[in-house]
């Protein structure tokens, strides 16, 4: 019978299919441009390689990492949350500067005839509008997750309180018993 899948693992092939995407924005923008010669798209090139590859370590390190030890799972998710935090900003910058050079204003104001033709600027501009797509989709899985290790810690930081109540109590038991039972032991 088959198992459902935990919210990791949904959370992990929805960050693997992103990753195939940005591969592909960085395959079509390669054919728009084969050298840098625009500065604003190998920047773009360059922070959705970075963020297919980031994404792919993490989204790959739900099966290949495990630890026994709760407090270093949650050390592990806040640092991968920071890092996905990080990516969905300077991706959303260059985004954007691509989309103010080539996509705002008059449609020949980014257009230059000896670079591009009508269908590389085309592919150009689908790629900054799905380059966008992404970063969306990327800070809403990241607050997601923000979400549930926010969630974890509270649960955590209440049993870690919980266990030092007990002990606390259990203590303070003991040794008032221990107390009572001397103070009997004396007035015998």
């Amino acid at each position: 019978m088959p198992t459902k899948l935990a919210k990791k693992e949904v959370i992990a092939f929805a960050h693997l299919f992103l990753a195939l995407i940005c591969m592909g924005i960085v395959t079509c923008l390669s054919m728009v441009v084969r050298f840098p010669q625009d500065f604003p798209i190998f920047w773009l090139q360059v922070m959705m390689c970075a963020t297919a590859i980031i994404i792919s370590i993490f989204a790959f390190s739900t099966w290949f990492y495990n630890s026994n030890i709760a407090r270093t799972r949650l050390e592990v998710r806040i640092y991968t949350i920071i890092v996905q935090w990080i990516l969905v900003v300077f991706d959303f910058i260059a985004c954007l500067v691509c989309f103010n050079i080539f996509c705002y204003g008059t449609i020949y104001d980014g257009f230059d005839e000896n670079i591009f033709t009508y269908q590389k600027y085309s592919m150009l501009i689908g790629c900054i509008y799905l380059g966008i797509i992404i970063c969306i989709l990327l800070a809403i899985f990241t607050a997601y997750l923000t979400k549930i290790a926010l969630q974890k810690k509270r649960r955590m930081d209440r049993a870690c309180r919980r266990s030092l109540l007990r002990r606390n109590n259990s203590n303070a038991s003991s040794h008032s018993s221990f107390n009572d039972t001397t103070r009997y032991a004396r007035h015998r």
